[in-house]
Formats: C-alpha cells, sequence, structure tokens
C-alpha cells in the first residue's frame, strides 16, 4: 500500500463512470430498512482487513472514537487512514 502512495496512483475506491453510477441508482432499493446496527457488528460488517478507511473530525472533536476502538479491538490487519491535518 505504501509503495501506491509513494507512486501516486493505484485502484480507486469506485468505478468513476457515471452511466454504471446511474444504473446503480436506478436500481438500487427505495423501501425504508432499518439500518441500525451495534459498533461491534459494523465493523466486523463493513471494515475489511487492508481496508482504507476516511476518519474525519477536528482535533479530537466529532471523530469516531468508538469505531477506532473497535476496529483495534478486532485486530483487523494494517488497515490504513487518512484524516485532515490542521496546523496552526
Amino acid at each position: 500500500m505504501y509503495e501506491v502512495a509513494a507512486q501516486g496512483e493505484g485502484p480507486l475506491c469506485r468505478d468513476p463512470d457515471a452511466d454504471k453510477a446511474r444504473e446503480f441508482s436506478h436500481h438500487k432499493k427505495r423501501s425504508l430498512v432499518n439500518k441500525v446496527t451495534s459498533v461491534k457488528e459494523a465493523v466486523d460488517l463493513f471494515v475489511h482487513d487492508e481496508d482504507y478507511l476516511g476518519i474525519g473530525g477536528l482535533g479530537t472533536n466529532r471523530i469516531p472514537t468508538a469505531v477506532c476502538h473497535e476496529i483495534v479491538r478486532q485486530k483487523k490487519k494494517e488497515p490504513y487512514s487518512c484524516r485532515p491535518h490542521f496546523h496552526p
């Protein structure tokens, strides 16, 4: 992963093709579904080994601390993260 970052190019998270995005959106289910889940279950289902995670917030405010702790608890292998850095 670090080699790819050093080269400045690599696979995108999603296909940038607008027609494919429209097709996906057209067939997406619109029914109301309860998506509430626990942090433990969410990390188990959606965070995989070597995932690239975008973690937002400013300093210690509005960051998903519980999710970050759960990723560590579940011992996910080599997660990569990006977050904004602000320098005064």
